[in-house]
């Protein structure tokens, strides 16, 4: 077990004591998993975008879309478990590190951290509204109204569903 899984499942069972899990994992092989979907606006030019490029976007190192629009990012709540599984396994940061990133950035830079959005009701409207807008749900919540640049699996370790 690495230590990024190792951070990431001692993460999830935190999260999950005491709370609903937003939905249940889907098991594949005998493994939990859950698939997260990184959506853009659908005026948006952008189809595909890998790891890097997110990674790059979500923590402001890339501001402007390739058409020059201004990008917006929309994350999850902090108390919900998807956006500590996007956390880790895109960004490569805890949700700790990550407010401690954000803190430096706000500092060095005057940049503020992405809104956070409790529902993917609200990603979706939020994106429907701005066109150079990204976030992420869970891919069973997406729809017409957003379009899918990036599916991100995730393994999820602890309490079986």
């Amino acid at each position: 077990m690495t230590l990024k899984t190792s951070i990431l499942s001692l993460l999830l069972l935190s999260l999950s004591i005491g709370q609903q899990p937003e939905s249940k994992p889907k098991r594949v092989d005998g493994k939990a998993r859950k698939r997260i979907a990184v959506v853009v606006s659908s005026k948006n030019p952008v189809d595909k975008l890998n790891e890097t490029q997110l990674r790059r976007i979500f923590l402001r190192q890339k501001t402007v879309w390739p058409n020059q629009w201004p990008i917006t990012v929309y994350e999850r709540h902090t108390r919900n478990p998807i956006r500590s599984l996007f956390s880790i396994a895109v960004l490569g940061k805890t949700p700790e590190q990550l407010r401690e990133y954000w803190l430096n950035l706000k500092l060095t830079r005057g940049l503020k951290a992405p809104k956070a959005c409790r529902s993917a009701r609200l990603v979706k409207e939020y994106l429907s509204r701005v066109k150079g807008g990204i976030g992420y749900i869970e891919e069973r919540d997406t729809d017409d109204t957003v379009k899918v640049v990036s599916i991100i699996e995730v393994s999820v370790h602890g309490p079986s569903p």
